[in-house]
């Protein structure tokens, strides 16, 4: 709210000089010098998503903002210190810039720069580690300014002729492993000819080993981290009726391993009732559906094909198309959410399926074998504590743990499976009994035919060494 002075003529309108910032400062100091004056109305909100037009790190930001502060000055100071003003904002200007693309370079190649680093270390520490056993010292120049450097360079391209870079390969093994080998070649060429760079056998193998046991490790550790990212990552919120979206959650939460977290439902119709408070959370109505994903960082939209027209879902996706979020069909009826490139079941599917779809990934028995075994050695020597402990503790837990460790030496010779059914479910006869069986991970037990046979047929399909520790450790707390 603007009131108006004693200086005669007003302010006048924004200056579009003013690109997209700096307008409202230019604006206020013309309302001021003019001698109106400026009120606010706390009242009133306004949602603004700050960074969203530019971004901080972009050079496009740098220029539009400090460029905006550079005219207001040029507009507004006269005098002897404009011009010098005037220089330090350019001065500004270029750091600032410089600044953002070092730091988009190193965001950019961060993973080469953190591999060559790994290799130099490497080799270095290697040499000072071989310099303290021998007496011979292999850290001058020629090491830390020569073979040091063409170890690391020879590493990193190495990986990236094997793709090692690439988005999909980034935590590939094999381009890990690659890098460290053309680079023990390419030292073992150039010792050859240059006699300079001829160093110890054990400092090379070693410095060898040491890069491809850290570069391993730090793709294992990214896999570790982008597998729990993604367990937590698939967002989801149905836009749709209350009822659907209940629906909905019924079916993830009889899963043994859900790939998606249930926020809530956006309602189809603008005018519904907030939902009860032991109901999923109503998060909103159509018309808030992008702030709704904005806010909450969704990363899954499902449409319930039960409440909301095609036209509807066609305006929403429009809405949605810039943001980086998957668009889903829950069908009427039907027990799946229907994707742009996949389909997931979330109930036992019903009629013929292919071999692959009905019994899993075979190629995964290895692995789960192994895992059982591993699990059932520690078990075993682990037993003798958990005996003692049902002895003197009154604890229901011990003694239900105890009479599970029993059967451990079953899960060694093969004869009983770490992860399979109850004693009771004698009807889901595609899982023999297990120690622990798949309803156990859930919680509430599912004690339904349907719902009993929709976490069974999810773990036939899905079941791997990482589902079987995950649903042990589930299991195990509701034990």
């Amino acid at each position: 709210l603007l009131q108006r002075g004693e200086r005669g003529s007003g302010p006048g309108g924004f200056d579009e000089d003013f690109f997209m910032y700096g307008e409202d400062l230019d604006w206020c100091y013309r309302i001021q010098q003019a001698g109106w004056r400026i009120y606010y109305t706390p009242s009133t909100q306004i949602i603004h998503y700050k960074g969203e037009s530019t971004k901080k790190g972009e050079l496009r930001y740098v220029r539009l903002f400090y460029g905006a502060m550079l005219l207001f000055a040029r507009k507004h100071f006269r005098g002897q210190y404009a011009l010098v003003f005037e220089w330090l904002l350019q001065l500004s200007i270029v750091a600032r810039a410089a600044l953002t693309l070092i730091m988009n370079a190193l965001q950019r190649y961060r993973s080469p720069l953190i591999d060559a680093a790994l290799a130099y270390g490497a080799l270095v520490g290697v040499g000072a580690w071989r310099a303290a056993q021998t007496g011979v010292d292999f850290l001058g120049p020629a090491l830390w300014g020569g073979v040091a450097p063409l170890f690391a360079i020879s590493t990193v391209l190495g990986i990236r002729a094997a793709k090692g870079y690439r988005r999909n390969h980034a935590n590939r093994l094999g381009p890990a492993l690659f890098g460290p080998t053309v680079g023990l070649l390419v030292l073992s060429a150039a010792s050859y000819f240059i006699q300079g760079i001829a160093f110890s056998r054990v400092v090379v193998g070693g410095a060898f080993g040491v890069t491809a046991l850290g570069l391993v490790a730090l793709r294992f550790i990214r896999r570790r981290r982008a597998a729990a990212q993604a367990l937590d990552g698939r967002r989801l919120v149905v836009v749709g009726p209350q009822p659907e979206a209940e629906r909905l959650r019924t079916l993830l939460h009889d899963q043994p391993h859900s790939p998606f977290r249930l926020l809530g439902y956006v309602a189809a119709n603008e005018d519904s009732a907030p939902a009860p408070a032991d109901t999923l959370k109503r998060m909103g109505s159509q018309h808030q559906l992008r702030d709704v994903v904005r806010l909450h960082h969704v990363t899954d939209v499902a449409f319930a094909a039960n409440g909301v027209a095609h036209h509807t879902m066609f305006h929403l996706m429009q809405q949605l198309h810039d943001l980086p979020v998957q668009f889903r069909i829950f069908a009427a009826g039907s027990d799946h959410l229907i994707g742009k490139a996949s389909v997931q079941h979330l109930a036992a599917p019903p009629g013929l399926l292919q071999a692959e779809e009905a019994l899993g990934d075979l190629g995964s028995a290895t692995s789960r074998r192994v895992f059982e075994v591993s699990i059932a050695l520690v078990g075993l020597m682990a037993s003798p504590v958990v005996a003692l402990w049902a002895k003197v503790s009154p604890d229901g837990f011990a003694q239900r743990l105890r009479l599970r460790v029993r059967q451990w030496p079953d899960v060694l010779t093969g004869r009983r499976p770490l992860i399979g059914r109850r004693q009771a479910d004698a009807a889901h006869t595609e899982l023999p009994e297990g120690v622990f069986a798949v309803p156990e991970s859930l919680q509430p037990l599912p004690t339904r035919p349907d719902d009993l046979a929709r976490s069974y047929s999810f773990y036939m399909r899905n079941r791997s060494a990482a589902l079987d520790a995950e649903i042990l450790w589930k299991a195990l707390r509701n034990l």
